[in-house]
């Protein structure tokens, strides 16, 4: 299973910054590591339904294949384990 973050676009200050800062907090809970952080731009990069709760299985769709989504070229605000190196 792949693990994935979404994360509104508030105090972002580099590229690898959101990932940086999952992952020192997912270490200290004992959890794996993300490979991929991608920051959450527009109400539309973040789907919620009527009752507030985000849409999982849109999320589930848009990332389904990842390799082919980081390989796309559209614009995307994105930290990758590659960029944390």
């Amino acid at each position: 299973m792949t693990n994935v973050s979404a994360l509104p676009k508030n105090d972002i200050v580099s590229d690898a910054a959101p990932a940086i800062a999952a992952n020192e907090a997912l270490r200290a809970a004992g959890k794996p590591e993300l490979a991929m952080v991608e920051v959450a731009g527009a109400e539309g990069d973040f789907p919620l339904g009527v009752t507030g709760k985000s849409l999982k299985r849109y999320l589930r769709e848009k990332y389904h294949d990842l390799v082919g989504y980081l390989a796309d070229g559209r614009s995307k605000n994105l930290a990758t384990s590659a960029a944390l190196a």
